[in-house]
């Protein structure tokens, strides 16, 4: 089962910036409740909000996904993501902010997502890294000919089985037991 708390900070005046450490933006801006902002996408049933989280989960039926109301051209997004311990290889556990529906096959995506695993070894976190020269960096500054996302996009998060490729490209599967 994985928790996720959603706190959408849309068009800050400092969007060039990321947030000092230790800054929480949600205590400058209203509350809403999660059917305010979002809709579910699949899986109603596997879907619960409760106070300020949302609880989605995975089993033999069905996952869960949703999608915010509203597209976002900029913005501070966060989530804290409780994932389940264990086996959970062929498992995937997103948050990410896309506009695949709005441009399909010319779409900006960026994205975090966990990859399920095996007993003892760590969730694999995959997610957009961008390099210069070989370096990751924190911070890519917009050039006026270069190729960056401008387009508005809509949050999503989502907990599916991918057993067909995840985990160790589909070696080891969901278990369900």
């Amino acid at each position: 089962m994985v928790t996720l708390l959603v706190v959408i900070i849309p068009s800050l005046t400092n969007a060039e910036r990321p947030p000092s450490p230790g800054y929480w933006p949600s205590s400058r801006f209203r509350s809403m409740s999660f059917y305010q902002g979002f809709r579910n996408l699949w899986g109603p049933q596997h879907q619960r909000a409760d106070q300020n989280a949302l609880t989605i989960w995975l089993d033999s039926t069905s996952g869960s996904g949703f999608k915010s109301v509203k597209p976002f051209q900029s913005g501070y997004f966060g989530a804290s993501i409780r994932l389940q311990p264990g086996y959970t290889a062929g498992v995937i556990t997103a948050f990410y902010l896309s506009n695949s529906e709005a441009h399909p096959g010319y779409h900006d995506e960026v994205d975090i997502e966990f990859l399920g695993t095996t007993f003892g070894k760590p969730y694999t976190l995959q997610t957009n890294v961008f390099l210069v020269d070989d370096v990751p960096i924190r911070r890519y500054p917009r050039k006026s000919d270069a190729t960056f996302p401008l387009r508005p996009m809509w949050l999503y998060g989502s907990i599916w089985d991918a057993s067909s490729w995840a985990t160790e490209d589909g070696k080891y599967k969901a278990d369900y037991s």
